[in-house]
């Protein structure tokens, strides 16, 4: 459990980050929220999500030996989710700055 505990502490100061920028960006979205700075909000969340994921997958290796006993395939099945979480916000982040610039350079016509 003392390795699990250290390799998530390595990681612990980028997730606080990650979060610690989506509430600043929704805070200022609550009082100005544009169709185009909310897209590029949405791509800023994602990249430092996606970092602060990537960052979870390079400190893995978690000893989850004493917690989940007789389960091998349960380090293998996590880094696996770890990275499809990692390649979907990735893929998220790059279809909101699509959106971002499609509202920059093709604004939507007020009716």
């Amino acid at each position: 459990m003392h390795c699990f505990l250290h390799g998530l502490h390595r990681s612990i100061k980028i997730i606080n980050l990650s979060l610690g920028v989506q509430v600043a960006g929704n805070f200022i979205l609550i009082f100005f929220h544009p169709l185009y700075l909310h897209h590029l909000g949405q791509a800023v969340f994602s990249a430092f999500s996606a970092f602060a994921v990537w960052r979870v997958y390079r400190v893995f290796p978690f000893d989850l030996t004493g917690v989940i006993d007789a389960i091998g395939w349960f380090d293998i099945f996590l880094r696996i989710f770890i990275m499809v979480v990692f390649i979907a916000t990735v893929i998220g982040g790059s279809i909101c700055f699509y959106r971002f610039l499609r509202s920059v350079f093709f604004p939507p016509e007020e009716v």
